[in-house]
């Protein structure tokens, strides 16, 4: 029994001890900031609200930010003359609110953390977005070199190579993120540009591949079909399509050649128009499919026929897309007859205007709208201006 009392005397007495103690504390720095707290890594502690942003405003004051961008040992661009506005007041009520909000436990966590860790307010740092923006632009121009990618041509009857070279380019969001947070802290800086390397280095397997799979193509064209349509490239574009790096198929050339290939091949596909005639329905103009090109499937071909022997066409993969609406639909729509026309008299109107009415017209005229759908007279219309043939008119 009087173990038993003891220990419980014990932790009585550690607990009121303990309550003491943090009463104590708090009493102590009740109107100042509490101990082994920081603004800008400025120490603040045992100071009140406004004797700490004197001392920091006085720190900052005589050593502003000043930040000094590097490359190697060559000084690249120093921001000394650009403008900042630091929110000392909230950095303050910040670090003198530490373990003075939240509830007893938070309070008392918070407390014993700072005296433990340290606890360092970040100052708020207001600048202009663009003048910075500007900055970061006029450094990775004079940093950022683009990579030679290594590339075979086709010259004189002879397979080339064209070896790589590396390039360099700023790790920009890394660079704007050191930048940032030196604008928060007083003192001059100096901050090496983050960048990474581009490599560009030739694999040479791939390179003795290409070279040898390139010598069918010298004075050759390659075909590129679908139906009744045709893409040809020559052989120097045919060589350049060789990857050389780490794919067989370059992927850069790859997608210049598949915006040649959309522009000659895909299509957009037409609705069925409906014509009418003596308030009746006389005439349909059918559907027509669309196509699109299926570059991944088109890729696994060009690689095939790259480095075939003794092919030079490639068919090319496209996906059809239907229209909207199609002839064999119209009977579900439930059209019967002409419910309405509308005329415009513009004989005696500018020639232009003329000219835009008529062309406007034959845009419009025919559209089958489906039931409960919404007509749209600007999609419909579509692009109004000089390049899709429109002259200048009044309305």
């Amino acid at each position: 029994m009087g173990k038993l009392s003891n220990f419980v005397l014990f932790w009585v007495v550690f607990f009121l001890m303990s309550v003491a103690s943090a009463v104590g504390y708090n009493l102590a720095f009740s109107n100042l900031i509490f101990p082994r707290t920081y603004i800008a890594g400025i120490e603040v502690s045992g100071l009140d609200r406004v004797s700490a942003e004197k001392l920091v405003r006085l720190y900052f004051t005589q050593n502003p930010p000043e930040v000094i961008i590097r490359s190697g040992d060559v000084e690249n661009k120093r921001l000394d003359k650009f403008v900042l506005e630091h929110d000392f007041k909230w950095a303050v009520e910040q670090a003198y609110s530490r373990g003075r909000s939240g509830n007893v436990v938070k309070l008392l966590t918070d407390q014993i953390s700072s005296l433990h860790r340290g606890f360092n307010v970040t100052i708020p740092v207001k600048y202009d977005v663009d003048e910075f923006e500007g900055i970061i632009t006029g450094i990775e121009d004079g940093y950022n070199h683009k990579p030679v990618w290594p590339n075979i041509e086709i010259k004189d009857g002879r397979v080339i190579l064209i070896q790589g070279k590396n390039g360099a380019v700023v790790e920009t969001e890394k660079l704007k993120s050191e930048i940032i947070t030196r604008f928060s802290l007083p003192g001059k800086v100096v901050i090496d540009i983050p960048s990474r390397i581009v490599m560009a280095t030739e694999n040479p397997d791939l390179v003795r591949e290409a070279m040898r799979a390139a010598q069918k193509w010298i004075g050759l064209e390659m075909e590129l079909k679908y139906k009744d349509r045709l893409v040809t490239v020559d052989d120097n574009f045919v060589a350049s399509l060789y990857g050389l790096i780490g794919e067989r198929v370059d992927p850069g050339n790859f997608e210049l050649l598949t915006t040649k290939v959309k522009e000659k091949l895909e299509s957009e596909p037409k609705d069925a128009v409906l014509l009418f005639e003596e308030n009746k329905v006389r005439e349909f103009r059918p559907e027509i499919q669309g196509a699109k090109l299926d570059a991944v499937a088109l890729k696994e071909r060009l690689e095939k026929v790259l480095y075939a022997e003794d092919v030079q066409s490639v068919d090319v993969p496209m996906i059809v897309t239907e229209p909207k609406i199609t002839t064999g639909e119209i009977n579900n729509l439930g059209i019967k007859e002409l419910i309405g026309i509308g005329r415009s008299q513009f004989a005696h109107s500018i020639p232009g205007r003329v000219h835009n009415v008529l062309l406007a017209s034959q845009k419009l005229h025919g559209t089958l709208i489906p039931q409960g759908e919404e007509f749209s007279f600007n999609k419909a219309l579509g692009d109004v201006s000089a390049q899709t043939g429109y002259q200048p008119a009044y309305v």
